[in-house]
């Protein structure tokens, strides 16, 4: 499940940013980084309310089949307690906004790099966590799973940005070399 999910974010990043790259905006395209953020964004909301919808549903009958007094309230606090507290919508508004926000930096930010690179980088997003916790939080890593995990990342994308190179023997150099003519 997990080596999946890798796959499914590799390949949506090198699909986005294949999009991204198509765009050009001297000519007229309406496709901009922007418009590709709502689409997205409505998409993902479309797909989040028919979740809760069923879920609601689901509350709904389980409780109906139980002979339970069942009211729309009722229901919606049993699937979702602070759906009357407006902190709870506040939050909700402020995340979406959020990531949506996150979004269209990393359009802006995929459409000038490439998609390889841009793969590594955002997947160095754990790297970055950890700062912010070690910083803010003043947490600790605990074991040599989270230095190792760390360092792979850290190489990997000091690897794929090319501030490091691995020694390659002639022959692979020369595949290289006609790769780039």
């Amino acid at each position: 499940m997990l080596l999946s999910a890798a796959v499914s974010w590799s390949l949506y990043i090198c699909r986005y940013g294949r999009i991204l790259a198509q765009i050009d905006e001297t000519n007229g395209s309406q496709l901009t980084p922007l418009s590709l953020t709502t689409w997205k964004s409505i998409l993902l909301a479309a797909l989040y309310l028919i979740w809760g919808v069923a879920d609601v549903a689901g509350d709904f009958m389980h409780q109906h089949a139980d002979n339970e007094n069942v009211s729309l309230s009722g229901v919606l606090s049993h699937a979702w307690g602070g759906y009357g507290d407006w902190h709870q919508w506040l939050a909700i508004f402020y995340s979406a906004v959020g990531v949506a926000l996150a979004h269209l930096i990393q359009g802006i930010g995929q459409k000038r790099v490439a998609s390889a690179e841009s793969n590594v980088l955002l997947s160095s997003e754990p790297i970055w966590t950890y700062l912010f916790a070690f910083v803010l939080l003043h947490e600790s890593l605990h074991g040599v799973q989270g230095y190792v995990g760390g360092a792979l990342i850290i190489a990997a994308t000091l690897l794929s940005s090319g501030a490091l190179e691995i020694p390659t023997p002639a022959s692979a150099k020369k595949v290289y070399a006609s790769d780039e003519e």
